[in-house]
Formats: structure tokens, sequence, C-alpha cells
């Protein structure tokens, strides 16, 4: 469905707690456990509400960290931010034929991001779709346009991708979720 991606840059635009309720030695059924660095290998992401609620119960309990969770806080803290004010492009096209949706990007954060970055679809028809996107140098402030050819599905009706930018070998996703909602409809064939 999708057949290639554009990319232009443009430069210089623009508690909840788990408090520990202990009696006599034993932990309260709504305590956070006590978690080891073997409990939870690095490889397993955990929600960043998750995060916070492990961390703040260390902090309360004076627990160490274990290393695992450090490295993803770290890991969260340093990964680029992205803003884009138009999160969903609308179209109405005839099945068969090609439209671009185009988003812009912007980097919010205090850093430049990744040299390497990657368009990746995550949801929706033809599930899959992913650009490489190198040699772009986009620093704090920077802005980046990207803009995908799709191919509009032969069978009448609602279609909705769902794309997120990427970094890293592990490809994380980083910034606003951008949305392509298409609708395909049958050509009109009265004269």
């Amino acid at each position: 469905m999708l057949s290639n991606c554009l990319v232009r840059q443009e430069q210089g635009v623009a508690k909840t707690a788990t408090q520990g309720n202990e009696k006599n030695g034993e932990q309260n059924a709504h305590s956070a456990p006590n978690y080891t660095d073997k409990d939870q290998p690095a490889s397993v992401h955990i929600s960043e509400e998750l995060r916070a609620l492990l961390m703040d119960h260390c902090a309360d309990t004076g627990a160490e960290v274990p290393a695992w969770l450090q490295e993803q806080v770290d890991a969260e803290e340093e990964a680029p931010l992205a803003r884009c004010d138009e999160t969903t492009v609308e179209y109405e096209a005839i099945a068969g034929s090609k439209v671009r949706a185009t988003w812009m990007f912007e980097n919010v954060g205090e850093a430049a991001w990744p040299e390497e970055l990657y368009f990746r679809q995550i949801r929706g028809d033809g599930e899959g779709y992913e650009q490489k996107i190198t040699g772009v140098a986009i620093e704090a402030g920077a802005q980046i346009t990207i803009s995908v050819d799709v191919d509009v599905p032969a069978h009448p009706g609602h279609h909705a991708l769902l794309f997120r930018l990427a970094y890293g070998e592990d490809k994380a996703e980083f910034g606003d979720e951008v949305f392509l909602n298409l609708v395909s409809a049958a050509e009109d064939t009265t004269p």
C-alpha cells in the first residue's frame, strides 16, 4: 500500500506511589514488590507510569534501584522529543489511486536527534511499512517534513493507518503518533 517516503528538513522553525503499608514485616498486597535485577530482563520495557511508580517506591523505602530499571529511566530521559501539530491527515480518494500524506515534526527537545531515524507504520492496512531516514541532522528547534505515498486500497471503505518516528537498533518509538484516515471510494461511472 505504501510506495515511498520523502523527507525534507526545515531549519530554525520554530504521584501516585505505592506506600509501604507493612504489618509485622509483611508486605501489604498494595505495596510494590521487591524487584531485583534478575527479575526483569533489560529487553523488556515497562510503561512510563510503572517506571515512575517503582522509582517512587525505591525513593520512599530507601531500596536500591535495580540496574534494569535505572537503564530504562536513563534511556527515556535521553530519548529524542518530537511534536507534530497536525497529527491527522484525511483523504477521500478513488480506489486504486495514490495519495501523498505529509506531516511536519519539530524537535522539541534540547538535543539533536540521532542521525539515523525510521518512520514506521505501527497499525493499519499493509502494516509493516518502514522508511529509514539517514544523513539528516535535526537540531533542537528544527523541523522535518515527512511524506508518504499511499496506494488507495481497491476495496471501498474507511482505512486508518498509524505511524511513529523511531530510532536506534531496537527502533524505539518517540514523538507524537500520526494518523492517515483514508476513505477509498468506488470510481463514479455515471456519464
